[in-house]
């Protein structure tokens, strides 16, 4: 396929407390990038993402954390 996805849910170490940014972005698009570019020969010229569960207050911060990780 000419499209690749991740789903991750993660937890705090606290317990089942849910954490805004996505730890390890960084090794999600890594890998992601690695298996379009096997796959089409090419990187892709646009990346989407799909986020849920970022608090209104929160929005700027995850954006700005999880930009610098892509």
């Amino acid at each position: 396929t000419r499209y690749m996805g991740r789903v991750a849910q993660q937890y705090s170490s606290k317990g089942k407390i849910a954490v805004e940014v996505i730890k390890d972005l960084h090794v999600y698009v890594a890998e992601l990038l690695a298996e379009f570019a096997s796959n089409n020969s090419l990187l892709p010229t646009k990346l989407v993402f799909y986020r849920s569960g970022v608090a209104d207050g929160s929005f700027q911060k995850v954006l700005d954390h999880e930009m610098q990780s892509i």
